[in-house]
């Protein structure tokens, strides 16, 4: 019997990038306890989600700049966004509240805000090895990763331990009838 999991509803996924698909599932799993990304807010996305965090039993809030965020706990929801909204740097602190590994954020902490996407665009360039090529980034906009945040090194080991998490999840439930309802994006990438 599969463990009770926030599902991603197939209804809310129109409203998301691809790239949620990994965070939806991350904060399923657990692995994330809030989540932030993008939506296009149109249509009855709003009564929707509603439903589905009652349902869930979680809270979100979206910004001006049409991002969402979602978690389980109503004060952690709140303190991301005033993170993510402060001027002051914030990098590590919010990289911790939306789940990433320690050192992956003091990573992204050094190199500031603004020095994140010229970094991850370094990983088009550069080799992940056996087993590390499940933390390979490259294809997180596409909804086709194992983690939503970009590694410190192409051998991150903590990166490389959410990913088998993941991995093992999405491998251990394929056949499940909410797999294929929720999940089918990963089949191509299994």
């Amino acid at each position: 019997m599969m463990k009770q999991y926030v599902q991603y509803d197939e209804e809310l996924a129109p409203f998301f990038p691809k790239s949620a698909n990994v965070d939806m599932l991350l904060f399923s799993l657990g692995e994330k306890h809030c989540m932030r990304t993008k939506i296009e807010v149109e249509g009855n996305i709003i009564s929707l989600l509603e439903l589905w965090c009652q349902n869930y039993n979680c809270h979100f809030r979206i910004d001006q700049e049409q991002y969402i965020y979602i978690a389980r706990d109503h004060k952690l929801l709140e303190a991301a966004i005033a993170l993510d909204h402060s001027p002051k740097a914030h990098a590590l602190s919010l990289g911790r509240l939306l789940g990433y590994p320690e050192c992956c954020c003091q990573m992204i902490e050094s190199l500031g805000e603004e020095g994140i996407d010229p970094f991850e665009e370094t990983y088009k360039l550069q080799e992940f090895t056996e087993p590390f090529q499940i933390i390979n980034p490259v294809r997180y906009r596409e909804g086709f990763a194992y983690i939503s945040h970009v590694p410190c090194s192409t051998c991150c080991v903590a990166s490389y331990k959410i990913a088998r998490r993941v991995k093992g999840f999405l491998e251990e439930n394929q056949d499940h009838s909410t797999f294929d309802n929720l999940f089918k994006w990963t089949k191509e990438f299994l």
